[in-house]
């Protein structure tokens, strides 16, 4: 935004020489409401062998077709109530066409714990009931049966044991929705749905060509203001996860908004009809134009005495002009200024 001010006085008598500045004393183009919402899946991830989730073990692999492969199951969401009872089922294939299954489980900060062990039934049933609320991982290991290997091939699924039930949706507005000037402050507000309506907050953002980038972590304040001070004009992309208030998930729903940071207004220029001394009735007609940014302005009038506060005579318009009919105004210095910024 670009800040012009000139100065007028009232006067029935004497000379004063005239003054001017042009100092600099604000919105989001075209804000996509696009919005969605996403889930964590529960699909099967089958691994051969398990990377980064797998547990520690000496697998073999035989240089034949004899290696088998595994997929993972289970009857339930990745999201339980803490006391629900999650069956997990393995199924083989390939390899010698019969099988041992072995299941473990670890959270995020725990180390692989075996909770079954090598037995040819390719179902275990986990009872939840005094399991901490977290987020875990359960894992399946196949090997041939009588295979002297530790594992041959894994599968892993997480799983999420809760104390509440998942947000099932969410939604993100902004009240500026249009042009906005890189250096604005835009405020959004989200909202979560499903669950028992408690809910938690985390926002993101990224430039079109760059990376996601944490700017709140969960809150239960559904309020975020995004400050583009330094930013460079172009689209970015803003993000808010929600999740159930307590909930161990990393997220359980989301929604998005496509942002346009334009480039701010350069620069103003402001004139007026009548001289800088006027008599007290006269009119004056005061008129502004707009440099950089976008090309298309909105203008605002400020004014102001030497003993008083700046005060808008004018809120944001299209018209750059002003007019001020000074009859009922005190015989005194008076400046008058302009605001302008990108229209949006």
């Amino acid at each position: 935004m670009e800040t012009l001010e000139s100065r007028v006085v009232l006067s029935l008598s004497g000379d004063l020489g005239c003054w001017s500045s042009n100092e600099p004393g604000d919105v989001p183009a075209q804000v996509s409401s696009e919005s969605h919402q996403v889930r964590v899946s529960g699909e099967s991830v089958t691994v051969n062998p398990i990377a980064w989730q797998m547990a520690e073990g000496e697998g073999h692999h035989s240089d034949d077709n004899s290696t088998p492969t595994v997929e993972l199951t289970s009857n339930r969401s990745d999201h339980v109530l803490v006391g629900s009872v999650v069956e997990y089922k393995a199924t083989g294939s390939g390899g010698s066409g019969e099988f041992e299954f072995r299941f473990l489980r670890r959270t995020e900060f725990t180390e692989w714990q075996v909770v079954r062990d090598y037995a040819a039934d390719r179902v275990w049933t986990w009872n939840t009931l005094g399991a901490g609320i977290d987020l875990y991982y359960v894992q399946v290991h196949i090997r041939n049966a009588h295979s002297d290997s530790d594992w041959q091939a894994g599968a892993a699924l997480t799983q999420i044991v809760a104390a509440v039930e998942p947000a099932t949706g969410a939604s993100l507005t902004t009240n500026h929705p249009g042009l906005v000037e890189a250096g604005d402050s835009v405020p959004f507000s989200a909202g979560g749905l499903g669950g028992d309506g408690e809910y938690e907050f985390r926002f993101w953002y990224r430039p079109q060509e760059g990376e996601w980038q944490s700017t709140r972590e969960f809150s239960r304040d559904p309020n975020w203001t995004w400050n583009t001070s330094g930013m460079a004009a172009g689209t970015y992309y803003i993000q808010v996860y929600v999740r159930s208030s307590g909930s161990p998930a990393a997220w359980e729903a989301g929604a998005s908004l496509t942002q346009e940071l334009a480039p701010a207004a350069t620069g103003a220029v402001l004139t007026s009809n009548l001289a800088d001394r006027v008599a007290p009735g006269s009119v004056i007609e005061y008129t502004a134009q707009g440099n950089g940014g976008i090309g298309s302005y909105q203008y605002r009038f400020l004014r102001r005495t030497t003993d008083t506060e700046w005060k808008v005579v004018r809120g944001y318009l299209a018209n750059p002009k002003w007019t001020w009919s000074t009859t009922d105004s005190e015989e005194a210095l008076y400046f008058v200024q302009v605001h302008v910024r990108n229209s949006g």
